[in-house]
């Protein structure tokens, strides 16, 4: 192609195809269209749709590349038919056109047929083609590929998947068989919710207030008093507004056992309850 035609013409085409011989029923033909486009714009609707049939063909592929370039684009095709009939002999046949239809200004429309080129098909299964394999040799029987050391990789592989199975079922039995943490706060918690539906007398308080300074001591390891609080609270990271509560409590509770002019028990009675929740659910993350 001349470089002053590509300037002055709105169109030019160059195509070829991988091979032009040889075709049986089956093969591919693969062909590469470049389009130099000056002025004009393909309309991608005019390409053709996998599976269509023409004749002895049916598109397999299309793959469209679009440069834009000055003045215009260059668009390279790349086209595939499938031979999907067999000839009786061999015989020349014609890929049909592809009809593409590109536009420019004041829609201004222009065709141009792409693709056509000619092949030479060939039959299956004929003299002509066997012709040339009488003096091939025959084929070889098959040698065996040993595959002991792909048996020996996978007895291995199993070996250590049982091996992490029987691990895994180990850990977990002994976190189950291991004794667990204490929780003397949740027991506390638990037997004041109870308490608090069967009495709020007067002894039924100072119950609930000796088994709560119990778990404060078992939570411990130790006797606590309001002095030995702060301790027990840093130990644990309680925050101060429990650290706080709970030096409340232990001032009520010396006011319970030694000032008659105590808080109501029922007031306090709710406040032991929701004291020894907080603990229990600090105890939970302590676990």
């Amino acid at each position: 192609m001349n470089p002053s035609d590509e300037n002055t013409l709105p169109l030019t085409v160059e195509q070829h195809a991988d091979r032009l011989f040889g075709y049986q029923l089956g093969d591919v033909v693969q062909e590469q269209v470049v389009i130099h486009a000056r002025g004009l714009t393909l309309d991608p609707k005019s390409l053709p749709h996998v599976g269509k049939r023409a004749g002895w063909f049916s598109v397999h592929s299309v793959a469209l590349q679009d440069t834009p370039v000055a003045q215009g684009h260059d668009y390279t095709l790349r086209l595939e038919f499938q031979l999907i009939n067999s000839p009786h002999e061999t015989r020349r046949l014609t890929v049909p056109p592809v009809l593409l239809r590109f536009t420019g200004e004041s829609n201004r429309v222009v065709e141009q047929g792409v693709g056509d080129i000619t092949i030479d098909a060939t039959p299956l299964g004929t003299g002509e083609l066997r012709s040339g394999m009488d003096n091939v040799a025959p084929a070889r029987p098959a040698m065996a590929i040993s595959t002991e050391p792909q048996q020996q990789l996978i007895t291995v592989e199993a070996a250590l998947a049982v091996g992490l199975l029987l691990w895994l079922v180990a850990a977990l039995v002994l976190r189950r068989l291991r004794p667990r943490r204490p929780r003397p706060f949740a027991m506390a918690h638990k037997e004041l919710r109870r308490q608090k539906h069967i009495s709020h007398s007067a002894e039924a308080l100072a119950t609930a207030v000796r088994r709560l300074h119990r778990a404060f001591d078992e939570g411990a390891g130790q006797r606590v008093f309001l002095e030995g609080l702060p301790a027990l609270c840093a130990a644990w990271n309680a925050p101060d507004e429990l650290r706080l509560r709970s030096e409340e409590f232990f001032k009520a509770s010396r006011a319970l056992f030694f000032d008659s002019n105590s808080a109501p028990a029922e007031l306090l009675f709710s406040e032991l309850i929701v004291l020894a929740r907080d603990w229990a659910h600090l105890e939970r993350k302590r676990a």
